[in-house]
């Protein structure tokens, strides 16, 4: 969570300045590197260092598709508001998938669920890689230090009531998202020591998770598109 806060604000600043692809590249070519690391040794020093490559960039993924969804609707805020939660959709899709796949997979080598997560991130950053920049070079800012500092995040409380308001309740939800995430490590501990859970059993758990998430991101892509974003 700390890097995070740190860096995002530096990766805001270098899409603003190069374009959305190249923090795009990061994240993805970072991922790949993260899960052949761990595949080809895996381990806890490597899943440790594998964890702090990634948490430095994962946001950057996000960041620069986000930025580039905003470059081509530009000022329709509904369209905008919809083409992010269809993105958002593919998440619980994937949820739905990748942990059953991942699961049936560990039961033979718990390598080949990383080698194929490898796999899978570096034919993404080839796809990046063909993909064009949605940000003109015409509208790139210069480099700001003010505007890569974490404190550029208090500026949102005193840019009107409406951002203000945005801000608080996104504040809110992290919150609360930071205290389920430490009920779902605190129940995942407890399923291994009570139960003794396979993979196998996990996969199907979290797959289970992602298939219950699905409604909601399906539900709020219709309702935007029905009666907008507010």
């Amino acid at each position: 969570a700390v890097s995070t806060f740190l860096i995002n604000p530096l990766l805001a600043s270098w899409s603003d300045m190069c374009g959305r692809k190249p923090v795009m590249l990061l994240g993805a070519a970072s991922s790949a590197a993260k899960f052949l690391l761990v595949g080809l040794r895996p381990a806890v020093p490597s899943l440790v260092v594998s964890n702090l490559l990634v948490v430095a960039t994962v946001y950057s993924w996000l960041l620069g598709t986000f930025a580039a969804v905003g470059d081509i609707h530009g000022a329709d805020s509904q369209a905008l508001a919809l083409a992010q939660s269809r993105l958002q959709l593919m998440q619980p899709l994937a949820g739905l998938v990748c942990p059953l796949i991942g699961a049936k997979l560990a039961t033979i080598s718990v390598q080949i669920p990383y080698l194929l997560a490898a796999a899978a991130y570096c034919v993404q950053t080839l796809v990046v890689v063909r993909l064009p920049e949605t940000l003109p070079k015409a509208l790139r800012k210069p480099w700001s230090w003010s505007a890569a500092s974490p404190l550029s995040v208090l500026g949102l409380f005193t840019r009107g009531t409406r951002l203000r308001v945005l801000a608080l309740m996104a504040l809110f939800s992290e919150l609360s998202a930071g205290h389920s995430r430490q009920w779902m490590a605190i129940t995942q501990t407890q399923r291994d020591e009570l139960l003794g859970w396979t993979p196998l059993q996990r996969g199907q758990y979290n797959s289970f998770a992602g298939a219950a998430a699905l409604p909601g991101f399906v539900g709020a892509s219709r309702l935007i598109a029905w009666l907008g974003e507010q």
